[in-house]
């Protein structure tokens, strides 16, 4: 059997051997101890947590610190270390988590990434350490086992990982905690029917996970040769999707089958990296196939209802302000000051570099505008949006090469991107919830490692190069020009969608996002408006990328990280995600002020992690939030200040006030029935608080049965309220 498995690498023409399945699988035994905590943290909140790579990144450098620096024992500095990331673990969730439990999980999932932000930078603020250092190891052995070499570093994962992972498996399922744990996980309200602190037993599976990421992320740093001093964070965006693969081959809840497809996961790596030395990115093929296919078979948690509901549109207009033109149409007048604001800002702004940071900026709003096509209406969380905008710039500069001018280019480069993202989204329809966002991490992943360097893209050059041709009389090669240009197409792209959320489309996007089961009962395909979507943020995102392209010229793989999908889902919901508006307010926020103010560490702070964490903290909706809030606020104040806007007092309504309607039931055969029912209507502005509507004395009867009786009911304006019965009639 040994020899057969052996040979199979040969017959697959596979260059491998035993050093290889052990480099392999010692790798792999790091992948599957960070997947079972991110299993953990799934299994109890049911989030994917961003941050939890750059907790346990915090831990391993505040190690080599210790003992590097400072000279400590390896034993106590790895004490120190882990407890400082489970720490860290343990205040995320206290203090971001928990206060952000009940909002949309997108939001939460965001707010981990503003997270892991502020812990990078907490992990900067460590005192450096001087010169250039290995990192440390307890031991430095080097055995000779067969024909493979054992050194301290394997020893090291060999002898913690097992044990780490196993006595976490007997804490699970053989402790009264443990069963505490998977019983809130697998049902919240029961378990705090029963007593249980469902807060305090999260708190403590966070803790637990940063642990177990503060403990691999110090094991795998020796096996991926990493210096003390070096800025990089060891856990990356490819590690965190090996390990999430991992955990979906174990459906998420399965530590031992995690642990094994891990190893697993580790061997196949190795065995690709030396056969395909000169295309490392080949094995993100295997990591794409492998979550796609375990994301389908992986029972995503039963999601709340009002999950995506989470885009205010602000309040209906006052009665008193009805009839103003400009009170009606304040959005449409506030689109047109901010296209005229923007066409003017080259004539006030001439650097050229300026004018090129400001083109990006609204690049990076016509890339938040597909997030709110898809995510915002259609309620599809995609973390590949970036993916999409570096398929479309490659594609624009192979279309340029065969001689093609730029505009025909950049429109079919369009369309390419969106046939692939409608490819995309084809398998992805079968997986939900945030498993959709580990599947297009993936893909974002997979397209800058390895699809972005085929020849039949990059024409086997390191990089691209777009040319700024002359266009219709227009020389795009002046960097004002370029600008406009990209102004107008955001334009023109808002405008759109604008119309398109208006139109039965958009509404079957949203009547889908809220209501699945309810929208196909209306004749609306949950399938087709899913697709529909993937589609329309496609070619959103292969325009803006192929703008992104042409806007510096020559890029390569590297200019599309998969982090920068991650960054963009944060602007998005920094604006407010279900908004046109917030799309154009996020990459302001987040990209136009470092241009506008400079990157002072004032704007870092508002632009970073912190800002972010307060914002969605306090403004889950975003800026558009705070926008609608400030408008209602003005609309109220000048409605209060109308001749004629005071509130018809309500005790003056009597039976000759045409405002007292006298309404008789029915007993159902047409025959009135006494009492009355008296509803007092009373006009819909109120500054004082008064209801907007009363309805009083109320009886409701059937023959000789009374349903109702002498009832009186109060409705503020904007409030819906109604009198359900017992069997379900109102």
């Amino acid at each position: 059997m040994l020899s057969f498995a052996a040979a199979m690498p040969s017959i697959l023409g596979l260059s491998t051997g035993f050093q290889t399945w052990f480099d392999g699988a010692v790798m792999g035994l790091t992948y599957g101890m960070l997947a079972a905590g991110l299993v953990l943290i799934y299994r109890s909140s049911g989030i994917v947590n961003f941050a939890y790579t750059e907790v346990g990144a915090f831990g391993a450098s505040f190690l080599a610190l210790m003992v590097v620096e400072w000279h400590w024992p390896f034993l106590p500095a790895l004490l120190l270390a882990v407890l400082s990331s489970a720490a860290l673990s343990g205040v995320v969730e206290a203090v971001v988590v928990r206060r952000l439990f009940d909002a949309p999980r997108v939001i939460l999932l965001i707010a981990t990434v503003g997270a892991a932000q502020l812990l990078l930078l907490c992990r900067i603020l460590l005192p450096d350490v001087e010169g250039f250092h290995q990192y440390p190891v307890p031991f430095t052995v080097n055995w000779e086992v067969g024909s493979a070499t054992v050194r301290g570093d394997h020893l090291l994962v060999i002898l913690t990982v097992p044990v780490l992972v196993g006595g976490l498996a007997w804490f699970l399922s053989r402790t009264l905690i443990g069963t505490a744990v998977r019983g809130a996980a697998a049902n919240s309200e029961a378990s705090r029917l029963m007593g249980i602190n469902v807060k305090l037993l999260s708190t403590l599976v966070w803790t637990l996970a940063g642990m177990i990421s503060g403990v691999a992320a110090i094991v795998v740093r020796p096996l991926q040769g990493v210096q003390v001093n070096s800025a990089d964070g060891a856990l990356d965006a490819k590690l965190l999707v090996i390990a999430l693969a991992a955990a979906l081959v174990g459906r998420m809840t399965s530590l031992p089958i995690t642990l094994a497809a891990g190893v697993a996961l580790g061997v196949v790596e190795r065995v690709f990296l030396l056969s395909w030395p000169e295309d490392p990115g080949r094995f993100t093929i295997v990591l794409l196939v492998v979550i796609l296919a375990a994301a389908v078979r992986t029972r995503a948690p039963q999601e709340r209802r009002a999950r995506w509901s989470f885009a205010p549109q602000g309040a209906a207009l006052p009665a008193a302000l009805e009839r103003v033109w400009a009170a009606r149409n304040i959005s449409r007048i506030g689109a047109v000051v901010a296209l005229a604001a923007g066409a003017v800002l080259p004539f006030v702004v001439t650097t050229p570099s300026r004018q090129q940071l400001y083109a990006q900026m609204l690049i990076f709003a016509l890339l938040a505008l597909s997030m709110t096509v898809l995510t915002g209406w259609a309620g599809q969380l995609s973390l590949g949006q970036f993916a999409f905008a570096g398929i479309g710039a490659f594609t624009t500069a192979t279309f340029m090469r065969s001689g093609m001018s730029f505009g025909l280019a950049v429109v079919l480069s369009a369309v390419i991107v969106t046939l692939v993202a409608l490819a995309v989204g084809a398998p992805a329809l079968r997986v939900s919830g945030l498993l959709l966002a580990v599947a297009t991490l993936a893909f974002a992943v997979f397209t800058q490692s390895w699809l972005l360097k085929l020849d039949v893209l990059d024409d086997g050059h390191p990089s691209i190069r777009i040319p700024r041709t002359v266009e219709g009389g227009i020389d795009f090669g002046i960097q004002r020009n370029y600008y406009w240009l990209c102004l107008a197409v955001l334009a023109l792209s808002a405008w759109v969608v604008a119309r398109l959320r208006r139109r039965g489309i958009g509404r079957g996007f949203v009547a889908v996002r809220e209501n699945e089961s309810a929208a196909a009962a209306m004749t609306v395909s949950p399938a087709r408006a899913k697709l529909v979507a993937f589609g329309i943020s496609g070619a959103l995102a292969g325009l803006a990328g192929a703008l992104y392209g042409g806007l510096f010229g020559r890029l390569d793989s590297s200019a599309f990280p998969p982090e920068t999908s991650v960054q963009l889902a944060a602007l998005a919901i920094i604006g407010g995600i279900g908004s046109v508006a917030g799309a154009v307010l996020g990459a302001v926020w987040v990209v136009g002020l470092p241009a506008m103010f400079g990157d002072t560490p004032e704007v870092k702070l508002l632009t970073s992690g912190a800002g972010l964490l307060i914002l969605l903290m306090y403004f889950p909706g975003g800026l558009v939030q705070i926008l609608y809030a400030a408008r209602d606020a003005m609309f109220r104040w000048i409605a209060g200040r109308l001749p004629g806007s005071a509130a018809v007092d309500q005790g003056a309504a009597s039976a000759d006030d045409p405002a007292a309607v006298t309404t008789t039931g029915n007993d159902g055969h047409g025959d009135a029935v006494a009492p009355p029912a008296t509803i007092t209507k009373v006009h819909d502005v109120f500054p004082d608080g008064r209801p907007a509507l009363r309805v009083e004395g109320v009886s409701v009867t059937f023959g000789a049965n009374r349903a109702v009786n002498d009832v009186s009911i109060e409705a503020a304006a904007g409030e819906i309220v109604g009198l359900i019965g017992a069997n379900g009639a109102g």
